[in-house]
């Protein structure tokens, strides 16, 4: 090979990578060398300029410089300075399977840790009525199925378990609300089913009750000694559960909303009744606790709405009942009154020092509670969706817990001089509630014309929500509105901030309805996690000039708003602070363009280089394709 045609030789390699298929352009090249023939050089002849690089320069640019402005606006809308994600771990991604024999729907899975080599179910993706659970999958033993594998299989009927499972997370089950029998291969050595509920082997678990299983009574076996959590978890159709002698515990959740569900029966033997376990037993009336039980946790009967009694047996040396009233056996707290019994008035009898968190949770009959002078403590959600409408707190109470009287009817509290510590929206979503009143010997809180304070004036801490007044203003002063504390006020269509306010708290004017405009000073620096939220009237909103941190969904929901001003520099946005139809003008938007534009001009730059490159390269190649077009012709002349 002469050196004008090895010059060409390698200047065609550079040029036509997309010729070169299955040899790399270093091996052809050797090749070359030794048995170079000019013949099997291809290359496609091209007699037209091609007008494609101006154009896609020019179509590239902007499409870039578009893409820019409506990033910058998109960014503007949802976050500035939000954190990038987290890379995923490559040992948590799932492998998928194909389930044979015409069955719709895939499994993820998982490889199992223990050095089984066996395959742990973490995601199913289909909707059949009847399903056999695959032994194998790729060649591997299906050795578990992790939570949540199965959640809203609605229509899935019968679920048949291999003989490979030694690993079942029962809550893979939840809202399976058509499962009416769980099968499992009578060789598995881990579990068994008995009349289509799922036991362990030994039969003395129970670990899942199917959902849609018909029957109306269940009586649960002798042996079982252990109820899974959410054993018998939103099952639809039982009326009635007997709880036998050998079970320990009614589990945590064990009965959770079995809306059906109106007695039950717990057989002496059992000691314990768990967190939630007749959690939303709408229909549950009566409950009876047998001398055995010796722990009954707080939450185990909330939202039983049609409760009406509590009975404990005589003998029980750690309850007891008056009046269907649960009370801890030396009456010193009172534990549970029951949601549905039907008394509008209740004194709490003397001796009483402690009422239980819950303990009047959602009482739709009863209107007014006497508190006798013994108790100093009233809990979180104590009162909570309670139909209270009035309460007589004694000089003797020190602190009123987290939503104690949230969701109530109460119209007009007096809190008393002893009071230290009102938690967390304590009178939130109080929609009757029309005045707070402190006594004025009360050195932590005060009131003025009915809306509560710190006693420095510097906090704003519940406005009532009853109020009817359209308007309202923030007194000089005051840096900080808790959260939640013009929450649901709906009558408000106004409220006007004075210079010095500092903070606006999570959902603080959140479901103010009617509330049409926001004008902040600059000394606003934070707008707390859905501040606003369902302002639907809401048209206009100015927010400060300084470094201003507004948190997620701060205006989410604010329909009648269409677009926002935001002058500060520094301002942050949080995630779906507005919604995506509301335009963003101002700073920020002008600097997420700039901050996008300088990652997409170097990308465009390259792109001109590249189109230059490619000119180039293809005026090259034709410069080839004629070299040899003429060789071939001079060849042809000379009958060579």
């Amino acid at each position: 090979m002469n050196d004008k045609n090895k010059r060409l030789w390698e200047n065609s390699l550079d040029l036509l990578d997309e010729e070169i298929i299955g040899e790399s352009a270093q091996t052809l090249y050797k090749k070359s060398l030794t048995d170079f023939n000019e013949s099997d050089l291809v290359i496609v002849e091209t007699e037209k300029k091609s007008k494609f690089p101006i154009f896609a320069l020019v179509a590239s640019i902007i499409a870039i410089i578009g893409v820019a402005v409506i990033t910058g606006v998109i960014i503007a809308n949802t976050g500035i300075f939000t954190a990038p994600l987290e890379s995923e771990d490559e040992s948590n991604i799932t492998s998928e399977y194909e389930i044979p024999a015409g069955t719709i729907g895939k499994f993820g899975y998982s490889f199992a840790s223990d050095g089984s080599n066996g395959i742990i179910l973490t995601s199913y993706s289909g909707n059949p009525t009847e399903l056999v659970i695959p032994e194998t999958i790729d060649g591997r033993k299906v050795v578990g199925i992790q939570e949540e594998v199965f959640r809203y299989c609605q229509a899935l009927k019968t679920l048949t378990i291999p003989k490979s499972i030694n690993t079942i997370r029962n809550i893979c089950f939840d809202y399976c609300e058509s499962l009416e029998v769980i099968k499992v291969d009578s060789d598995n050595e881990f579990f068994c089913s008995v009349d289509g509920v799922l036991f362990d082997k030994g039969k003395d678990i129970l670990i899942r009750y199917p959902l849609a299983k018909t029957d109306k009574e269940y009586i649960i076996p002798d042996g079982v000694s252990i109820m899974e959590n959410k054993a018998f978890a939103y099952c639809k159709y039982l009326t009635a559960v007997t709880v036998s002698a050998d079970v320990g515990c009614v589990s945590h959740y064990a009965f959770l909303s079995c809306e059906a569900l109106k007695s039950v029966t717990l057989s002496e033997g059992v000691t314990g009744i768990g967190d939630y376990s007749f959690e939303s037993c709408k229909a549950l009336e009566y409950i009876s606790i047998p001398e055995s039980v010796k722990d009954i946790r707080e939450t185990a009967l909330r939202n039983c709405d049609a409760l009406i009694a509590i009975n404990v047996a005589d003998d029980n040396t750690d309850y007891c009942s008056v009046d269907g009233v649960l009370f801890s056996e030396s009456m010193i707290e009172l534990i549970k009154y029951p949601a549905c019994k039907a008394d509008e008035y209740y004194s709490i009898p003397e001796g009483v020092t402690d009422i239980a968190s819950y303990a009047f949770y959602n009482c739709k009959k009863l209107n007014r509670v006497n508190i006798p002078f013994d108790i100093f403590h009233i809990k979180d959600y104590t009162f909570y969706g309670s139909h209270l409408e009035y309460v007589d707190i004694p000089v003797s109470v020190t602190e009123i817990g987290d939503y104690a009287f949230n969701s109530t009817a109460l119209k007009y509290v007096i809190i008393p001089k002893t009071v230290n510590s009102i938690g967390r929206e304590a009178f939130g979503s109080c929609n009757d509630l029309t005045d707070i009143d402190v006594d004025a010997l009360n050195i932590h809180y005060c009131s003025v014309d009915g809306v509560l304070f710190s006693e420095d004036m510097f906090y704003l801490i519940q406005y009532p929500a009853g109020r009817t007044d359209a308007e309202y203003t923030i007194p000089d002063g005051i840096t900080d509105i808790y959260s939640y504390a013009f929450y649901s006020a709906d009558h408000l269509e106004n409220v006007t901030f004075p210079d010095g306010i500092l903070y606006i708290g999570t959902e603080a004017f959140a479901e103010c309805r009617h509330l049409d405009s926001v004008n902040l000073p600059d000394t606003v620096n934070y707008i707390g996690d859905y501040a606003f939220k369902n302002c639907t009237s809401i048209t206009s909103v100015n927010l400060s000039d300084s470094s201003l941190h507004i948190r997620n969904g701060a205006f989410s929901g604010c329909r009648s708003l269409k677009s926002v001003y935001i002058p500060g520099s520094g301002t942050s946005i949080g995630e779906n602070a507005f919604d995506s139809h509301v335009f963003i003008t101002g700073a920020p938007l002008i600097k997420n363009v700039q901050l996008i534009a300088s990652r997409v001009i170097p990308i465009i730059v390259l792109i001109f280089l590249t189109i230059i490159k490619i000119r180039k390269n293809r005026k090259e190649k034709r410069e080839i394709a004629e070299y040899y077009r003429r060789r071939r012709e001079e060849r042809e002349k000379s009958g060579k």
